[in-house]
């Protein structure tokens, strides 16, 4: 997959940097402090309904964020505990550096935030990006997205002058015509798929997006450098 849930004692994607890496435990689960400054960040073991707080700080030097879980005990046998991040809630993926507008941005990492509480909405967050973002690029290159005076084209017309216009490939067009499809289901059939289908498609959703900035902003950019004398 394209993406890797950061879990407890686990190298995966930091929720606050978006870098594959690690965290390192400041406390283990009986409570003992595991790092020199463990003490600083945690004065206190915090225990509540839901269980033990832990604490993990991400080792890549950029970041160094927090992270916060929670252990809970299992009620059929006490020796086994299940450890969930709780904070920060952002998501798995991080939008491009660049070829994003702010909006677009916005709409990427709401999706992304989203995401593990409720993949419908990210679904229909991804496509609503998908739409803005083919009819800036298509727009910007001086044909109309118009279907008469009074609408727009619909996003299946839209992917198809996107692959017509802006020299995009067939694989990447089935790639935005699932997130169309998603987008679609989530909001007209949201029964029809289950959540956990859902979160499993999402990244490749998420992957489609990527692929396409590439396409229409990061590789005209570094070809464009390239030819510069």
């Amino acid at each position: 997959m394209p993406d890797q849930q950061l879990e407890w004692g686990q190298t995966g994607v930091c929720p606050s940097c978006g870098v594959v890496t690690a965290h390192f435990q400041l406390t283990d689960t009986k409570g003992k402090y595991l790092h020199p400054k463990a003490r600083e960040w945690v004065e206190a073991d915090l225990r509540g309904s839901q269980g033990r707080l832990l604490v993990s700080v991400c080792v890549s030097e950029s970041c160094g964020a927090l992270a916060l879980w929670i252990e809970s005990r299992s009620t059929d046998d006490p020796d086994k505990s299940d450890i969930r991040l709780v904070y920060p809630q952002e998501g798995i993926r991080h939008p491009p550096q660049e070829g994003l507008e702010p909006g677009e941005a916005k709409l990427y990492e709401e999706a992304a935030a989203v995401a593990p509480i409720s993949p419908r909405a990210a679904c229909a967050l991804v496509r609503a990006l998908l739409e803005a973002l083919i009819k800036r690029h298509i727009v910007g290159n001086g044909h109309s997205i118009r279907k008469d005076k009074d609408r727009d084209k619909n996003l299946s017309e839209l992917i198809e002058m996107a692959v017509k216009h802006l020299d995009l490939s067939s694989q990447l067009k089935e790639g935005l015509n699932a997130i169309r499809k998603r987008g679609n289901a989530a909001v007209h059939d949201p029964y029809g798929l289950t959540d956990d289908t859902r979160t499993e498609e999402l990244p490749w959703l998420f992957q489609a997006v990527d692929d396409l900035v590439d396409d229409l902003h990061t590789k005209p950019q570094r070809w464009a450098g390239m030819t510069q004398p």
